[in-house]
């Protein structure tokens, strides 16, 4: 197969990569990220796969070896969200949590890890018709306005036995039996495009659990000092990043969500939306 060119687009950032050696892996890539345009030319991210050897460079530098397509493509992927964290990090604060939106009115879901924002996303996009637009990192930019890093979602099996819904989505699950997570594009969970939301409400997330949800509001100081805990490059230039958390907690109501089932959770994020939330 000849070299072929594709423009990846990923939070405003493109990023041309060649693809050599299988026609399906450029398929991959336009079927994955949102493309500008095709075209001829040098690409500094080179793809390239024959049976049994997969090779990841960028500008001529080894990057990664695989040895099967799906841990192929599970690099690829990891590459091209560290090169935009990359060039994103000096000029903006990145968050990590996921961002929904319904209407107008975007939620931002923050926590540490292993504390269910990527399932509740998931779940609010699949049961209540929300748009999921980013499950990993969310880019605050001057003023708190923030946009997400639109990488595929990354399922692991897990998450079918809490949200069966997942085995219906139009992708393929070869991933999951040779033991690597699911990439899936975020278009698979957005109804239509929908306007460009504002943040409405930020919840800050601490374990689920069988019991009714506790849900607190925070106050700006309080809201601003747990969130700082999330910024990746907070101490990159942490008076700044202060400043930039407490415009985002001036124009978004912040609670804290601890406790309940993820059907429990998903009301309760509704409330933050409906003005029903105390």
């Amino acid at each position: 197969m000849p070299p072929i060119r594709v423009n990846v687009v990923l939070a405003e950032l493109t990023f041309p990569i060649r693809v050599e050696g299988d026609s399906s892996l450029a398929a991959w890539v336009r079927e994955t990220y949102p493309i500008s345009r095709d075209g001829r030319g040098a690409a500094p991210v080179h793809v390239s796969w024959n049976p049994g050897r997969g090779i990841l460079r960028h500008d001529g530098r080894l990057i990664k070896r695989a040895r099967s397509r799906e841990e192929l493509l599970q690099f690829v992927e990891w590459h091209l969200a560290g090169e935009a964290i990359r060039r994103w990090r000096p000029r903006a604060f990145l968050l990590h949590g996921a961002w929904i939106a319904r209407g107008r009115d975007g939620v931002l879901l923050a926590g540490a890890h292993g504390f269910g924002k990527t399932t509740l996303a998931v779940a609010m996009a699949l049961r209540h018709r929300w748009r999921l637009l980013g499950d990993d990192v969310v880019i605050v930019k001057p003023g708190g306005t923030v946009r997400p890093l639109d990488r595929p979602v990354r399922l692991k099996p897990g998450i079918a036995s809490a949200l069966p819904e997942v085995r219906r989505l139009p992708v393929g699950f070869g991933p999951w039996k040779a033991g690597w997570p699911l990439l899936v594009p975020l278009r698979a969970f957005r109804r239509s495009s929908g306007p460009a939301p504002r943040p409405r409400a930020i919840v800050i997330l601490g374990p689920s659990g069988p019991s009714e949800p506790i849900v607190r509001r925070l106050g700006e100081g309080e809201a601003v000092a747990r969130l700082a805990r999330f910024v990746m490059n907070f101490r990159d230039r942490p008076a700044e990043a202060l400043e930039r958390l407490a415009s985002l907690a001036r124009r978004a109501s912040v609670f804290h969500l601890e406790g309940g089932s993820l059907a429990r959770r998903c009301a309760a994020v509704e409330t933050f939306v409906s003005g029903r939330a105390s």
